[in-house]
């Protein structure tokens, strides 16, 4: 089982690569969106997502952070990959559409 309540991507898989460039997961109160290669034989992820904060109500202090997120690096096995913020890509502020 998992906390996400959406995980959403398409992926084009070619001699045991399976490659998304439009990943979305989401739980009650994080989304995640980006793009991702899955090695099937190897069971490796590597992934850089944008991760924020959902707007889930009318309050205009979560509306102004929800449009703020962090890119973060997600690389290893499936069963245990880790997350980091990836560096090269805090060059500056950062918003959602």
């Amino acid at each position: 089982t998992t906390d996400f309540s959406l995980l959403s991507a398409s992926f084009a898989i070619r001699d045991g690569q399976a490659r998304s460039r439009d990943m979305l997961i989401e739980t009650p109160l994080i989304r995640a969106s980006g793009a991702a290669s899955i090695d099937l034989d190897r069971r490796l992820i590597d992934a850089n997502l944008r991760l924020g904060i959902r707007n889930t109500g009318g309050d205009s202090l979560l509306a102004a952070i929800a449009r703020l997120s962090l890119p973060v690096q997600v690389k290893g096995p499936l069963s245990a990959p880790e997350w980091n913020l990836d560096p090269a890509a805090l060059s500056g502020p950062r918003t959602r559409p």
